[in-house]
């Protein structure tokens, strides 16, 4: 796993000793590196990184130097990785729990058991207001800046490891094939797409267009506000991974290792 922050590229690498190593993205030499292994993928901001680690505990580390700003024994076993959410970090639990923990000092700030046993499933989402998880039982949450749940909602099958966002819908894919376009509001139902294969990974979200890769092997786009397929392109092999969409370019992953890059021009339109 790997994490781009400021100057540096962080990379997690497995092992007898696993360990995360800093990179200098100009030389591409090694700036430093600890002993620790990050069970899931690593997020940043700024100048700080956050890891999970297998020991369920969340380490904060300044990504210059690699030096350890604090670590916290979280209180309740991860399932996912940490979101920053303002001056959170969000973490869910495999026991259905939601946690928050200060970005200063690693103390919890709150936590939230949306389901007892039903483990939070998938990366956590964040905006200004409100903070979003999805549990194993297909159910996506909906909650307020202080852990406050504000709605939940129902989709069919096992919801993706991610979920996208765009404005004021939430997109959800599913292992019965479906895809969901959910008011961040009030949860409701806006659309709902019924792809070719089932989605694993996230997808991905402009101001106007859903693109989403299936087991199918197919790259799908869909309108934001009806979900209705814009266009789809073959591609050589399943996608079991989440889309990425970074600086107008589109850049799928297929299950044999190929990767597709789209250019602004021919896949966000």
């Amino acid at each position: 796993m790997a994490g781009r922050f400021n100057e540096t590229l962080v990379l997690s690498e497995a092992g007898r000793k696993p360990r995360l190593r800093g990179y200098d993205r100009r030389t591409g030499k090694v700036a430093w590196e600890i002993e620790s292994s990050a069970c899931v993928p690593l997020v940043g901001r700024s100048d700080t990184v956050l890891s999970v680690t297998d020991a369920g505990n969340l380490l904060a580390l300044a990504s210059d130097d690699g030096s350890q700003l604090w670590v916290t024994a979280l209180p309740h076993h991860p399932s996912t990785g940490a979101v920053f959410a303002d001056d959170v970090a969000v973490v869910g639990g495999a026991d259905g729990a939601v946690m928050a923990l200060n970005l200063e000092d690693g103390s919890v700030r709150w936590e939230t058991r949306l389901l007892d046993g039903v483990a939070v499933r998938g990366q956590p989402l964040s905006t200004a207001d409100q903070v979003f998880a999805a549990t194993g039982d297909g159910q996506i949450w909906a909650m307020s800046r202080d852990g406050h749940v504000e709605w939940s909602a129902g989709v069919t099958g096992l919801p993706a490891q991610g979920m996208s966002l765009m404005g004021e819908v939430l997109v959800v894919g599913t292992s019965d094939r479906s895809v969901y376009g959910l008011s961040t509001v009030d949860g409701r139902q806006l659309w709902r797409y019924e792809a070719g294969g089932i989605i694993r990974g996230a997808p991905a979200t402009t101001s106007t267009t859903v693109y989403l890769g299936s087991t199918a092997g197919y790259l799908d786009a869909l309108s934001l506000e009806t979900g209705e397929q814009v266009w789809t392109y073959e591609l050589d092999a399943p996608v079991r991974s989440s889309i990425v969409l970074a600086k107008d370019l589109l850049t799928v992953t297929t299950q044999v290792g190929t990767v597709y890059l789209f250019a602004a021009q021919s896949a966000l339109r």
